[in-house]
């Protein structure tokens, strides 16, 4: 019998520990990085004999993996039997998801170039204030005869204040306009320089980060006054959505965005994280002049400490010896082994 790993849950080494990616599962453990480098070392190796070179901690290990369907033993003459899953990332839409602001509804938006180019989610944002009617036949005039995936709808209103006149439109929109997915109303965003990633495990976004920037690749952003963005977190114009001739001019404008194929493996920081092929993150990556790339505000998650802000051990990224800044990253590897020996040394 020899040792296999399934294919379809990839190991992400980090800088303290490597993460399984269960992705039919949807769900991810820890492993130590030299439980996984020791494994590695012996992948395809019959049973007894990496029994013999295993230690008691290697072995408890091993056998988590197997109960926890991670690896597995075969024969030895199935050893050609698993190949591995190619992960490349393709999708049918140039652009996936749209957000669109309006500020004026006899403004004329040919909503028919995001279905063209096979965009299947719409978010409405109404920044003004309009009668249920108003908006209702807005709506269904814009999608009566379009097909998109969902479309949510953002009102900018007081949902406590305007209770009332916010249940009728809902349910104006909701009876009448059947695409309409999610009625939302804005909220008061809290300013924070703290970072909290969205993480979620699942082969799309898997496959997407390993060469792509999960958060804006295939993303667009339309200003009320037609300013074409990547997102509504970024400030570069790319041009105006009411200068567009067709949808094929409109893909053109929004590959002019850098961003789309910034993955984690190329910023700072994230390179280093077991989390950054499931990490959807809204912050903008800067290019430093040499050409590389990290954030101004830091996440919440060290990854060289393995600890979220608020766990007992926690320590910002300057306190456990990481210098970043506009001009470099510098890692004082030896503070960091020093911290994790104090944290660590006994659970791992």
């Amino acid at each position: 019998m020899i040792l296999k790993f399934h294919s379809e849950t990839p190991i992400v080494l980090g800088y303290n520990r490597s993460c399984i990616y269960d992705l039919p599962r949807q769900k991810y453990d820890f492993v130590p990085n030299e439980v996984i480098n020791t494994l590695r070392d012996n992948i395809n190796c019959n049973i007894s004999d990496l029994n013999n070179r295993l230690d008691n901690n290697d072995k408890i290990w091993l056998k988590f993996l197997i109960e926890n369907e991670y690896c597995f033993l075969v024969p030895d003459f199935f050893i050609d039997s698993f190949p591995e899953i190619n992960f490349k990332w393709e999708s049918p839409a140039n652009i996936t998801n749209a957000i669109i602001d309006l500020d004026n509804l006899e403004c004329e938006r040919n909503f028919k170039y995001f279905e063209e180019i096979n965009c299947k989610h719409i978010l409405l944002r109404f920044v003004k204030n309009y009668s249920a009617d108003e908006i209702v036949n807005f709506l269904f005039s814009t999608f009566n005869d379009l097909t998109f995936k969902s479309v949510e709808v953002v009102l900018p209103f007081n949902l406590k204040s305007n209770k009332k006149n916010n249940h009728i439109i809902f349910k104006k929109i909701i009876d009448n306009i059947e695409q309409v997915t999610s009625i939302k109303f804005f909220e008061e965003k809290i300013e924070t320089d703290i970072f909290t990633p969205y993480l979620s495990v699942n082969i799309g976004i898997y496959t997407e980060a390993l060469l792509k920037n999960v958060y804006f690749n295939g993303k667009i952003y339309i200003e009320s006054k037609g300013n074409i963005k990547n997102g509504i977190e970024t400030k570069e114009i790319l041009g105006n959505f009411f200068k567009i001739k067709n949808s094929q001019h409109l893909i053109k404008k929004i590959k002019n965005s850098k961003l789309w194929g910034i993955c984690k493996d190329q910023i700072d920081v994230c390179k280093d994280c077991e989390f950054r092929y499931m990490c959807i993150d809204n912050r903008v990556p800067q290019e430093r002049n040499n050409g590389s790339f990290y954030y101004k505000s830091e996440c919440s998650y060290n990854p060289y400490i393995s600890k979220w802000k608020g766990e007992l051990g926690y320590l910002s990224l300057n306190e456990s010896g990481i210098l970043l800044n506009d001009e470099n990253c510098f890692v004082d590897y030896k503070k960091v082994n020093e911290i994790n020996k104090s944290i660590w040394s006994d659970k791992i």
